[in-house]
């Protein structure tokens, strides 16, 4: 086999891929194209005969010629990083399909900068070689329909459901009697999709109704516009928000103990490994009603993920404090409202 797996370094990508070195046999050998950028930060299975990818253009060109040299007929490549060889290369294709850009579940209106160009131009590379793809795997039912409705064409790809996680990744330290620090937490970084903006701006609502529930996120220094967004809006506002910066693994399992409750969100998601990790730790989980959520939990309260007011909202029924449900007057009653209005 080979493990053609470039560009994975950081986030739920590299949480996987750690499960697979992990886990692989000790006595089956096998080809790894890996990501430069955590050589010397992961031990690799000694039976592996690794190559580092550089994570450039011209570094992901070398390592596409050497996937075709090294492919043979009866080989199985295993493209972990979402996408299709750009060369033709022999043997059976299975892709890992867990980065939902590339099927255009977030628009790419969304996106800017460098980011926007590198989705477009994978995205492209995506659909144009998506038939050299054998088997598709994904990890759960939204994305096989939403792959399905992406791939277009007279032949459906072959899909199968088949998430995977190291179960010591959701298991975290006894709650003890650990006291909350912070009525919600949102452990994720600050890609567009992930919503912050929107969460705050609901932490602004709340704040314009005298309501203040404290909030924990975890921005790494990546995503420092946004991080100088929350403390502008926190500032003007005097929000309880608190940024723990990037997070270690083992830490941020032992911080859900010290939350109420998991706020998530995201509007799109493949997989969603917060919600696991919440669901593991036993905590209440406030996030958008979509598909993609309930494949994975059962939300306590969900919420619109396009409408602060609608996250608002579900943050009080949470915190059991009453909404501004409208009360329909009785008939009589309206026409003396009419008198005396």
């Amino acid at each position: 086999m080979i493990i053609y797996a470039p560009n994975i370094h950081t986030g739920g990508g590299m949480v996987l891929l750690q499960a697979l070195i992990d886990a692989w046999p000790s006595d089956e050998q096998c080809i790894a194209f890996i990501d430069d950028r955590i050589r010397g930060k992961v031990d690799l299975p000694a039976v592996w005969a690794v190559q580092y990818c550089s994570p450039s253009i011209i570094g992901r060109l070398k390592a596409e010629r050497a996937l075709k040299k090294l492919s043979g007929q009866n080989e199985t490549v295993f493209c972990f990083h979402n996408l299709p060889p750009v060369l033709q290369v022999r043997g059976k294709i299975i892709c890992y399909l867990h980065n939902l850009n590339l099927i255009g579940l977030v628009p790419s209106s969304h996106l800017s900068g460098w980011i926007k160009f590198r989705i477009l131009m994978e995205r492209s590379i995506a659909y144009l070689f998506r038939k050299r793809i054998d088997l598709y795997l994904v990890q759960t039912p939204t994305m096989r329909r939403a792959l399905r409705t992406w791939y277009k064409g007279d032949i459906s790809p072959r899909i199968e459901i088949a998430p995977f996680i190291d179960p010591d990744h959701l298991s975290a330290s006894s709650p003890g009697l650990s006291a909350k620090q912070w009525d919600f937490i949102y452990v994720s970084d600050g890609t567009a999709h992930k919503n912050h903006k929107r969460l705050f701006a609901a932490w602004k609502l709340l704040a314009e109704e005298g309501l203040r529930p404290s909030l924990a996120v975890t921005l790494p220094a990546r995503d420092d516009a946004l991080v100088a967004h929350m403390k502008a809006i926190k500032a003007e506002h005097n929000l309880d928000i608190v940024n723990l910066g990037h997070v270690e693994h083992g830490a941020i399992l032992d911080n859900y103990h010290k939350a109420g409750a998991l706020i998530f969100a995201s509007y799109a998601e493949s997989f969603g490994i917060p919600l696991l990790e919440a669901k593991t730790a036993e905590l209440p989980i406030i996030a958008a009603e979509l598909d993609f959520v309930r494949d994975v939990c059962e939300p306590s309260q969900t919420f619109d993920p396009f409408s602060e007011r609608s996250i608002a909202r579900a943050v009080k029924r949470h915190l059991a404090l009453p909404t501004d449900i409208v009360n329909p007057l009785a008939p009589s009653d309206f026409i003396k409202f009419l008198r005396n209005v």
